[in-house]
């Protein structure tokens, strides 16, 4: 039999159990998967499910799609342990399955220059400017003719609800530093650099630096696209955390007149893990 629409939420894979207790003798409790709508789509045949036992074991709106219920006897003997029975249709997050290190894009145009505001087409000492060209959006820092110029910017994000507690967090910045000639030729850029650092910012004050590992990190080639990676230390950070990124970038360059680099950035993501 199928329930109504009202009866099933969206959701995969997710496990649940019913009493032995709620399963009235002779009642074979089988398997029933819902689409997204709730309407059964591919449910065991010979399954019959008892709507008022499974209503009074979850309640109007705790069932999704992928539903599985545990097969019990026809003296209703539950062949579960009691640790195992997710009752009353309340569903802790921390029950459901985790993904590591889910993608979160940053908008280029939500990261800021170090005064707080918002970076413009001119950039300036030490500041990136914000270019589209060709449809792509781009920070592009200083350019630098054989001497070192470096460029700083800032974005806060804050850890969503389904961010699992002190779960693995990344920062990936693609990057590149980019020559005048376009080839790289003459240029001797390939020890600028980049560098992050992550803080924890509450109640008007900012914790010590969170990055672990991967900062700074120098690029092996001209005009080719990296992708640099920081790892954070999550240890007590919870949903609604705000972290502070801080971006820095150094062209170096040591050979005048063949040509100036800058530094470049395309996106920006935050990987971490979730729940649910």
């Amino acid at each position: 039999m199928a329930f109504p629409a009202s009866k099933f939420i969206p959701g995969i894979g997710k496990t649940f159990k019913i009493a032995a207790a709620e399963i009235q003798p002779g009642v074979l409790v089988g398997t029933l998967t819902a689409d997204a709508e709730g309407r059964e789509s591919d449910g065991i045949a010979d399954a019959f499910f008892d709507a008022a036992t499974v209503a009074r074991t979850f309640g109007d709106d705790a069932f999704t799609t992928a539903v599985i219920f545990q097969l019990f006897d026809t003296n209703g003997i539950d062949k579960t342990t009691a640790d195992e029975i997710v009752a009353a249709g309340a569903f802790a997050r921390s029950k459901l399955a985790a993904d590591a290190l889910a993608k979160h894009g940053v908008p280029l145009n939500t990261i800021w220059q170090p005064t707080g505001i918002p970076h413009d087409a001119t950039g300036g000492a030490g500041v990136f400017s914000i270019e589209r060209a060709t449809g792509v959006l781009t920070l592009e820092g200083e350019v630098c003719d054989n001497t070192t110029k470096t460029d700083i910017a800032y974005f806060e994000y804050v850890l969503p609800d389904n961010y699992k507690a002190g779960g693995l967090i990344t920062i990936r910045v693609a990057c590149a530093q980019i020559s005048s000639s376009g080839v790289g030729t003459g240029v001797t850029g390939t020890t600028s650099d980049i560098a992050m650092t992550v803080i924890k910012q509450a109640h008007g004050a900012v914790g010590a630096d969170l990055v672990a590992s991967g900062s700074p990190q120098t690029f092996a080639a001209m005009d080719t696209w990296y992708d640099k990676d920081v790892v954070v230390t999550p240890t007590g950070l919870v949903p609604g955390d705000k972290l502070q990124v801080q971006i820095t970038t150094r062209s170096i360059d040591s050979n005048a007149g063949a040509g100036s680099i800058q530094s470049e950035i395309s996106e920006v993501i935050v990987l971490h893990d979730v729940q649910g």
